[in-house]
This record gives structure tokens, C-alpha cells and sequence, in this order.
């Protein structure tokens, strides 16, 4: 009873002082200006070179480690993709040399850990969380899934077939559709940033491929370690060593990468069509942006016009026009890649509209973005975004696992080592005019390319007043 009464209090505390705010105009609201202060994360090497990045962090008693390995899905053979995918699923499930799958995952169960291993396209991550009294344990079953994995047939042939499963399904989602030719279509299908998981490629993986993968992704010097959590310095650093330091280099050649040929539009845009019997349609519209360095000149300045142009949930140019002012779709945004640092990244505009709104809806999205590249925004405008973007960007980092871990992917890529420290001063800076010329630079509206997923018998216009049509039937 005592402690629905404080339940009670608290919800009467919370609506009062929620009144007592709105009773205030919006505009005449006052904040302090945040400021973003991350701890120092140490940096340490273990006996065969290994760097580790450490953050003590003794309020619960958790433990965290992250593995950066520095290679991604560029490097799978284009005619297996999806490689990495079943290796990573077969080192956490496939056992050990002296450790069977059974063993590992009854173990985990019973120290109430988990082990997860991905890729993307530039790296992968191999995480452990555990509670701190279980680290030792924990970190004995990490070190020897990451250097010792078997691949079990039989778990093999459970990732093969769950793999297979997806592709099978992947026509059922319009966006997955979308995401797939899009980057297919841009880079080109024989090149690893288009490439995609065919079936055939899944039933050729074989365990050898695994093992070699294994070898090229998994050795010392392609590694990097961030621990975190309820740890004492010396004592961690003499775990890693134990369980890793004599871990030695493996003699592997690295695959070169192809050459990247941007595909030329001719001036005009592209409008792949890909046929689907539904009665609302998918519109996806977008060029090649950004290939990022460290310090790109254009980061800070897109950063801010990607936030007002239509990555800010409610408060965009696209959600405002589109779906608000004229109710022509049910989700609308945009994304701009600035992850990628081999290739250039992509940015896209997309909607969900009703079929008989859909060439208003894709002309509407392109005239929205016009506005962009034509006039400057408002001061107004430019500080809502930045304000946004710097809320966000601070509360990104509440917790230690989260610092340490950016902190290594910062110096992966070569950053400042005042990165994150200065970012909201970068982003406070940023100019109408550099939003400007950004958006000029990126938004590309003679190449853009369109995909429009849905039934054109039910369209408003043709799908041909948009560009140059080449229509696709998904496979």
C-alpha cells in the first residue's frame, strides 16, 4: 500500500509540474546549454599487441567486452555472399575445440551472459556481457569461441537453411525489396556494396570457407579490445593476457577490393520500377553521398541539413510537407550514410503512400528537396535541428560501454582525440550557407534514382513522368 501511495504522489508531482511548464509559451522557454564532458578511457597492450581500450565502471556489477575486428563484408568472395553472416552464427554456435555447442550455451545460460558476434560492411563486433563475478569464466568461453571455433556440420547446416529461409521471404517486405536493388542498381551487383545473399551462394559456403574466414578476420593485429564495467586495471589486464596473449598471426592474403565506377544517369532521373500487387506503394529516392575521412569539411554542415530535411521525426521539411500538410503518406523521412570510409555511402528520401497518390507523393518528395538546395534556411529552423542533434548526440553516451566503445571506433578510423568532446561545438557552428552548399553538393535531383515498389495500374500517372523507367522483377 505504502508504495502505491508513492506511485500516486509521484504521478500527481509529475502532472503538476508538467502543467506548471506548459503554462509557460514554448518560445519564452529557457535552457541551460549542455555540455558534453565523457571520461578519459585508458589505453592499454597486451603481450602479443593487441590494444585495449579500459573504462572502470563500478556502479553494477557488469562487465562488457567489445572485439573490433577491422574488416567487413567487403571482403567476402562476391559469389558467397552472406559468408560472414554463417560465420559469425557458426562461432557462437558451433562449438569449440574442447568446448561442444551444448556446453557453451548451458554455460552462458548459467551465468546469465550472452556472447553476439556481426558484421557490416567495414567491420564486425564480437561483444560478451556477463556479471562481474562470472568474467573470468566468461572471458575463458569468449577467447575460445573467437579463436578456436569448429564449425560443426550440423550447425552449419542450421545457419545455411536459416539464411535460406530469409532470402525465401524477402520479397514480402516492400522495403526490403527497396534496400536490396537500390544499392544493387548504384554499385553495381558485382561489386560487395551491391551484392546480395542468392540462395546458390548460401548452399556453396562449406566449412573450409569458414575456416579460411576465420583466419583472414580473426588474428591479432585485425583486433582491437574495449572492456568496461566493475574491473580492477591490473587484474583485467592480466585476464586478456592469460586467455589471449599468445595468440599469434596468421599468414593470410587479403583479397583486393574492386574499383568503384559510379552508374551515370544520363541527366535524367532513374526510375526503377519493381512490380507488386498491394494497394499502397513504396518510394525510395536517392544518389551517392559522402565517403568519409576523419575530417571531412562536409560533415558537421550535412549532419545538420540531413536533421531538417527529414531524419528529425516530427519536426522535418519532408514529415511537415508530405504527411502532415497533405496526409500523402503513412512514414516519410531520409537518411544520409556517412558511416562508410572505402566506398562512397548513399542517402535516400522514402515514403509510404497510398497507389493512387504515388507520382504526387514522389514529386512532392523531390520538390521538398529542391526548396533545400535552392534557398537558405531560417535561423529559426537552423537552431531547432542543432538543438535536437546535440540533445541526442549527449545522451548517446550514457553509459561507459557506449563511450569506450566509440572511443575505439573513433581511433580505428584516425580521429582527433578531442573528437567527442568537440562535437557540439562543431554542430553549434555550422552556418545557413554551409547547409546550403551541402545540399547543392548531395542532393543530386538530375541523377537521383527512384525505386518505386507497388501496382502502377492503380497509380495516379505513369511511373514514366518521374525519369527513364527500367522496370525489375524481383528474384
Amino acid at each position: 500500500m505504502r508504495k502505491k501511495t508513492l506511485i500516486k504522489l509521484y504521478i500527481l508531482i509529475f502532472i503538476f509540474t508538467q502543467l506548471s511548464v506548459f503554462a509557460i509559451e514554448p518560445e519564452k522557454l529557457t535552457f541551460r546549454e549542455i555540455q558534453f564532458n565523457p571520461p578519459e578511457v585508458e589505453r592499454a597492450q597486451l603481450s602479443n599487441g593487441i590494444t585495449v581500450y579500459l573504462l572502470e565502471d563500478h556502479e553494477l556489477p557488469l562487465f562488457t567486452m567489445n572485439v573490433l575486428v577491422k574488416r567487413g563484408t567487403l571482403y567476402e568472395p562476391l559469389q558467397k555472399a552472406g559468408l560472414f553472416s554463417i560465420l559469425a552464427d557458426g562461432m557462437r554456435t558451433g562449438g569449440t575445440t574442447t568446448k561442444s555447442p551444448d556446453y557453451i550455451d548451458d554455460e552462458l545460460e548459467s551465468m546469465a551472459a550472452s556472447i553476439n558476434i556481426d558484421f557490416n560492411d567495414e567491420y564486425g563486433l564480437a561483444t560478451l556481457e556477463t556479471l562481474s563475478e562470472d568474467m573470468s569464466k566468461g572471458l575463458e568461453i569468449f577467447a575460445d569461441i573467437l579463436m578456436h571455433p569448429v564449425f560443426k556440420e550440423d550447425r552449419i547446416d542450421i545457419s545455411r537453411a536459416r539464411e535460406i529461409e530469409t532470402i525465401r521471404r524477402r520479397n514480402e517486405d516492400p522495403f526490403d525489396i527497396a534496400f536490396r536493388y537500390f544499392p544493387a542498381y548504384m554499385y553495381g551487383k558485382n561489386q560487395p556494396m551491391g551484392s546480395y545473399p542468392e540462395i546458390s551462394g548460401i548452399q556453396s559456403i562449406s566449412r573450409q570457407n569458414l575456416l579460411h574466414s576465420h583466419r583472414l578476420l580473426f588474428q591479432p593485429d585485425n583486433l582491437v579490445f574495449a572492456v568496461t564495467g566493475d574491473f580492477k586495471r591490473n587484474k583485467i589486464i592480466q585476464e586478456l593476457n592469460t586467455f589471449f596473449g599468445n595468440w599469434q598471426n596468421n599468414e593470410v592474403e587479403l583479397p583486393t577490393l574492386p574499383t568503384f565506377r559510379p552508374v551515370q544517369t544520363g541527366g535524367k532521373p532513374a526510375v526503377l520500377y519493381i512490380p507488386k500487387n498491394m494497394n499502397q506503394s513504396t518510394i525510395l529516392m536517392g544518389y551517392y553521398g559522402m565517403k568519409r575521412t576523419p575530417d571531412h569539411p562536409d560533415y558537421f554542415p550535412l549532419r545538420v541539413m540531413r536533421e531538417i530535411l527529414g531524419e528529425s521525426s516530427f519536426t522535418s521539411r519532408l514529415y511537415r510537407e508530405v504527411r502532415e500538410k497533405r496526409g500523402l503518406a503513412y512514414s516519410v523521412g531520409s537518411y544520409f550514410d556517412t558511416s562508410h570510409y572505402v566506398y562512397p555511402g548513399l542517402w535516400f528520401s522514402y515514403a509510404q503512400t497510398r497507389s493512387e497518390k504515388t507520382v504526387e507523393t514522389a514529386k512532392l518528395m523531390l520538390q521538398v528537396m529542391d526548396e533545400m538546395r535552392k534557398n537558405k534556411i531560417s535561423g529559426e529552423e537552423l537552431d531547432l535541428a542543432k538543438n535536437s542533434i546535440v540533445n541526442s548526440f549527449v545522451f548517446a553516451f550514457s553509459s561507459s560501454t557506449q563511450i569506450t566503445l566509440q572511443k575505439m571506433l573513433l581511433d580505428f578510423r584516425g580521429f582527433r582525440a578531442d573528437y567527442l568532446k568537440t562535437y557540439t561545438q562543431h554542430i553549434r557552428s555550422v552556418t545557413p550557407e554551409q547547409v546550403l552548399a551541402v545540399a547543392q553538393k548531395y542532393l543530386d535531383l538530375e541523377n537521383i534514382v527512384i525505386v518505386i515498389i507497388g501496382n502502377e495500374k492503380y497509380f495516379d500517372h505513369p511511373a514514366s513522368a518521374l525519369g527513364t523507367i527500367t522496370t525489375i522483377t524481383p528474384d
